[in-house]
């Protein structure tokens, strides 16, 4: 008669891993749940907020690029837009229509603000925001009443004091090279809007020590 085999302890390792495997697979459910949870919340939330940023950056984008923000230029279109050509003569109106030449040519004169200060290694104050808040960013701008012109709106006897008085008074990049030097020599607080929209400058002005060609 042959020997019987004890087969007790491999049914308790088999009975052992059926249980474990048992507890493994409920562990696994119940991470499982909340995982497949965070995972389509995440996707929810990445398909909310992706078109968000695109949208902010867009705005963001424009209104570095043209110091404009939608609702400003909601409410110059309301009244016609100023056009920044034909700088010899006083500023007219031009339609709708003609926008993209509008925001193209304030673009232009941004970038040439921007240009300039860079070139003139000057970052004493945002002259942009200057610019915009004088003239809304047109060169072609006058005042009838004064007699201020052009970008920054100089008055010709403000002007004939500048070391650029003998250059042109429309021409924006005289008028910003103007500007710099007024800054430097501490006479930023003959414009309105600096005094109106005081911020602290960055570097300390000059004394005052030129006449122009008065």
């Amino acid at each position: 008669m042959g020997k019987q085999t004890d087969d007790s302890p491999k049914k308790e390792i088999d009975s052992l891993k059926k249980k474990v495997m048992g507890v493994s697979k409920s562990i696994a459910k119940f991470f499982a749940k909340p995982a497949f949870k965070i995972r389509d919340n995440f996707l929810t939330f990445l398909v909310i907020i992706t078109p968000v940023v695109a949208l902010f950056s867009l705005y963001l984008w424009f209104v570095h690029t043209y110091a404009l923000t939608p609702w400003e230029l909601y409410q110059i279109t309301k009244h016609g837009l100023p056009t920044l050509e034909n700088l010899d003569v006083l500023p007219g109106y031009i339609d709708i229509e003609d926008l993209p030449g509008y925001l193209e040519a304030r673009k232009n004169t941004v970038d040439l603000i921007r240009d300039t200060m860079k070139e003139q290694d000057f970052e004493m104050y945002d002259l942009v925001q200057l610019a915009k808040c004088e003239s809304t960013i047109n060169p072609g701008a006058y005042n009838y009443s004064s007699g201020a012109t052009g970008l920054f709106q100089y008055k010709p006897i403000t002007w004939e004091t500048t070391p650029h008085c003998e250059e042109d008074i429309w021409d924006p990049e005289s008028q910003t090279l103007a500007t710099i030097w007024m800054f430097r020599h501490s006479r930023h607080t003959e414009w309105e809007c600096f005094r109106s929209h005081y911020y602290n400058l960055t570097e300390i002005p000059q004394p005052r020590d030129y006449h122009g060609c008065r």
